[in-house]
């Protein structure tokens, strides 16, 4: 097959113009059985043919030459038309192309085949949330888990799919199942401590992300993870301290600058508030999220030294751009900035415009409003020392 089998030796005419006597006839049908006898011997078997289009497959697949490999497992289903492994191996190779249909459909067959493969429902599982169906994902790793009960891999899956729906009770029992079946099992403790701090639970999320920690002293992620809920908790010193540890870790981690400079800033640290927003921005220009922080602290900072309008409306005007204006609390900012600027105008402007978002909780309608009492009277929104 083209990429993948051998190539086919040439066929010889031994035909040719004129007449062969008795003897050269009988000569020409020795010669032609002892070809196909040494044939016989070199040319593989079926079976033998099915192993090597199996290494070659397997070789394609592992050099991520995924038509190559596809080209192996048509052979290998050609020769064997019920192989599962083969349709297993076909749909991974489909999956890495990106063709999903594919993909679901060969794993669809190998789980045809074999109604216990749980390794293809796990795998069709992945595929189905790649085309963001995810009710289906949720039944084929429900299969898997059915059909192997320890398999702890299948219950992290279930948990994460459960967690992108939303259900993220169901996401903590399944990860509090990987804890039991692998108590060491770091990934689970952070995704379960996600959980609880979504929940609002920041006491059980600290406590996993302690324990994620524990055994595993340099995952950054659950420590920047542990920083937020302590900064969830008010509790600044403690964010700060695990904000440190991340940025002594990754100097160029701009969301952690970001993130301490807004701890900082709770704190009344206000200049180094300002220095982390702007050294965050310097690593990451783009960032819509620290260019609004610098913009805020720059409009609203109790310290009357730290204010300063028109950097405040260059920096709030960038976030709006970059959030392409839909962006409630950018706008409000901007609203803000111009307010120390003394534009009240442009101050009613945006804010009436950061009222117009659609989903606006209860309490930002009321802070929103308020602060448009205040421009529309021309005072700025200076926060509370």
């Amino acid at each position: 097959m083209t990429g993948c089998a051998p190539h086919s030796a040439q066929s010889v005419d031994l035909s040719g113009p004129g007449v062969y006597s008795a003897r050269m006839n009988r000569t020409l049908r020795l010669f032609v059985l002892v070809i196909a006898a040494v044939l016989a011997i070199i040319r593989p078997t079926a079976a033998g043919e099915l192993e090597d289009f199996y290494q070659w497959g397997t070789k394609a697949q592992e050099d991520q030459d995924f038509d190559r490999a596809i080209a192996c497992w048509n052979s290998v289903l050609h020769l064997k038309t019920n192989d599962a492994v083969a349709y297993y191996n076909r749909a991974r190779a489909y999956g890495s192309k990106g063709d999903f249909d594919r993909s679901i459909a060969d794993f669809t067959s190998a789980i045809q085949i074999d109604s216990q493969y749980a390794q293809a429902y796990k795998s069709r599982a992945l595929a189905y949330v790649m085309k963001h169906d995810l009710d289906k994902s949720l039944s084929d790793l429900g299969d898997a888990i059915h059909i192997n009960p320890k398999d702890a891999d299948a219950y992290i899956s279930r948990a994460m799919t459960y967690s992108v729906k939303g259900q993220l009770d169901k996401a903590i029992s399944d990860y509090t199942e990987v804890i039991r079946l692998e108590p060491k099992t770091s990934m689970a403790y952070r995704n379960r401590g996600s959980a609880y701090m979504s929940m609002g639970d920041l006491d059980q999320a600290i406590e996993d992300f302690n324990a994620a920690m524990q055994l595993n002293t340099n995952d950054m992620a659950t420590c920047m993870s542990r920083a937020l809920a302590w900064y969830g908790k008010r509790e600044f010193d403690k964010a700060i301290l695990d904000f440190n540890r991340v940025i002594a870790a990754n100097p160029k981690d701009s969301k952690a600058y970001d993130d301490r400079g807004y701890a900082r800033y709770n704190k009344g640290d206000y200049a180094k508030a300002v220095s982390d927003v702007e050294e965050a921005i310097r690593l990451d220009p783009a960032s819509a999220g620290a260019l609004n922080n610098r913009a805020w602290f720059l409009a609203t900072c109790p310290a009357d030294d730290i204010r300063n309008g028109k950097q405040a409306v260059e920096a709030a005007q960038k976030a709006c751009e970059l959030t392409q204006w839909k962006e409630r609390h950018c706008v409000g900012t901007l609203a803000a900035a111009y307010a120390e600027a003394g534009d009240f105008d442009q101050a009613v402007k945006y804010q009436k415009l950061a009222l117009q978002a659609p989903d606006l909780t209860a309490r930002e309608r009321e802070q929103f409003e308020h602060r448009l009492s205040l421009f529309e009277q021309h005072h700025p929104a200076h926060e509370a020392p």
